[in-house]
C-alpha cells in the first residue's frame, strides 16, 4: 500500500532564517542552497518516517477493498477527502457511508459491507489530507533532526569523504525521529 503525494506542502517546517542560525551563517549567499537543503531534508524525513510534516494531500491507489477495514499507513491524518471505486460495470462511484478513525492507528471501515469493484489495479482511490496542522504543531524533535541533516549535508557537500573517521552521534537523527516512524 503506497501512498503518492498528490498535493505537495506550501511551506516547510524550518524557515530560512532559522537554518542559518544553526549553521552559524550570517550572509545571503548560500540562501538558495540552504533553502534546497531543508526542503531536501523534510523530504528525507517524510520517506523515511512514511510521513507528512506539513500539510499535504495524499491519494492512494488499490485494485480492491479489503477484508474488513482498510488500514491507513503513513499520517498523521486531518481528514479524509474521499473515497472512490469503480463498480463491476466501469462505472466511477462515491463511496458515502462508511466511518473513519484519524487517530493512529488510522482507518476506514464501510458501514455494512464494502461494495463490488472492478477488476482494474486502480479500482479504489482514497483522498486524503494529511501533515501537521501548521509549523507550530510539527514537534520539536521532527524539527531538530531536520536542522542535523540540514547541517550535515552544508558541511559534507560531497557523497563520501576520504581519509575521515566518521561515526553517527547518539541520540541524533535516528533517535529524534524513532518515535515518529510508521511501519508499512
Amino acid at each position: 500500500m503506497a501512498w503518492t503525494v498528490t498535493t505537495p506542502p506550501a511551506g516547510e517546517p524550518i524557515d530560512l532564517a532559522d537554518a542559518k542560525d544553526h549553521l552559524r551563517v550570517d550572509g545571503d549567499e548560500d540562501d538558495s542552497y540552504i533553502s534546497a537543503l531543508i526542503t531536501a531534508a523534510r523530504q528525507h524525513v517524510e520517506v523515511g518516517c512514511h510521513l507528512a510534516i506539513m500539510p499535504q494531500e495524499w491519494s492512494l491507489i488499490l485494485p480492491a477493498f479489503p477484508a474488513g477495514y482498510l488500514p491507513l499507513s503513513g499520517g498523521p491524518y486531518r481528514a479524509i477527502d474521499s473515497v472512490e471505486y469503480i463498480n463491476p460495470q466501469g462505472d466511477t462511484q462515491a463511496l458515502t457511508d462508511y466511518q473513519v478513525v484519524l487517530a493512529p492507528p488510522a482507518r476506514i471501515a464501510p458501514n455494512g459491507s464494502w461494495p463490488a469493484v472492478a477488476n482494474r489495479l486502480d479500482a479504489v482511490t482514497v483522498r486524503a489530507q494529511t501533515g501537521y496542522e501548521n509549523v507550530a504543531a510539527v514537534p520539536a524533535p521532527i524539527k531538530q533532526a531536520i536542522l542535523l541533516l540540514v547541517g550535515h549535508w552544508y558541511e559534507n557537500r560531497e557523497a563520501s569523504v576520504i581519509g575521515t573517521t566518521v561515526a553517527e552521534l547518539p541520540m541524533a537523527v535516528e533517535s529524534l525521529l524513532f518515535p515518529y516512524r510508521t511501519f508499512l
